[in-house]
């Protein structure tokens, strides 16, 4: 295939074709085209990502706008019961079952949204609960408020008093959790410990931050008396528009959805290269060694 993994194995690869003739400028092309391409697919991953939490957000919003007219119908049945059985205008033919009937539909689809309790009141109205909460009491009905906080994640209240909505089960719990899902690191109490899109999106973020630091500290840029190095190339940054031009600034901490190429490295691939005359593979063999063997540590959050 043509994912994430053929990318890494791509690059890999053109490093050591690379490695082993450190003085061809065409090998060195083919590295700097490898290292675009894995940055342009981390670049797609994370706004598929992104595209894909959008549109389960906007599910969401239609599935709490069924939630609310279901509520609202439910009572409004309750109301036309209660006044037939009420004013005793109903026969034989005509009488409140068929409301019976669509009110029962409406109870039927509520469950999808979680647990649902019923209590019968003499006069044909039901009380209705969702999940512990009573949300219709006879001809009148709660609703949920459904906001899009600017952290990215999302929250479900009842607009009565407040409480949480998605608390036990059904859609609505499924679909918040998935959306404002952040695993074991959540940073703020509107997140949850679900594997939902916020964990991904992290770990994605979490390898471009690896991959970073092998390919920016690695091949030597500047050296002291002692021959200490004191300054790496830089092949990869963070990618941001100014006046309508693409920058990539090197000393700013990168994300899987702005990682590119470096100015430097995409004018001339030949940049990676700390001494032109010289044959020493020392260290394109010590990046080699950093992403086959390293083991690095990936935590989201």
């Amino acid at each position: 295939g043509y994912g994430l993994s053929w990318g890494i194995e791509q690059m890999y690869r053109a490093l050591e074709d690379f490695s082993t003739n450190v003085n061809i400028s065409a090998d060195a092309s083919i590295f700097a085209d490898s290292v675009t391409n894995v940055t342009n697919m981390l670049n797609r991953l994370s706004d598929s990502l992104a595209e894909s939490c959008d549109a389960c957000k906007a599910e969401l919003g239609a599935e709490v706008a069924d939630l609310n007219t279901i509520l609202r119908d439910i009572a409004t049945l309750n109301d036309e019961i209660s006044d037939i059985i009420f004013t005793n205008s109903y026969t034989e033919q005509y009488g409140p079952n068929e409301f019976i009937d669509k009110r029962n539909v409406l109870l039927d689809k509520l469950s999808a949204f979680g647990k649902v309790h019923v209590e019968n009141n003499k006069d044909g109205t039901i009380d209705v609960s969702l999940n512990g909460h009573e949300c219709v009491t006879g001809v009148d009905a709660d609703s949920v408020e459904y906001l899009q906080k600017n952290n990215g994640t999302v929250t479900l209240n009842w607009k009565s008093d407040g409480t949480k909505t998605d608390t036990d089960s059904g859609i609505l719990k499924a679909s918040a959790e998935i959306i404002n899902g952040r695993g074991n690191y959540i940073t703020n109490s509107t997140e949850s410990t679900v594997r939902g899109f916020r964990y991904y999106q992290d770990c994605l973020d979490t390898f471009a931050r690896n991959l970073t630091d092998v390919l920016n500290n690695t091949l030597p840029a500047e050296y002291d008396a002692d021959g200490n190095v004191i300054a790496y190339k830089k092949l990869v940054g963070e990618s941001d528009i100014e006046d309508g031009e693409l920058v990539v600034y090197t000393d700013r901490l990168v994300s899987a959805e702005n990682i590119a190429i470096s100015d430097d490295f995409f004018e001339d691939s030949s940049y990676m290269l700390y001494d032109e005359k010289s044959s020493d593979n020392t260290y394109f063999l010590q990046m080699i060694g950093k992403l086959s063997t390293n083991r690095i540590p990936f935590v989201s959050g």
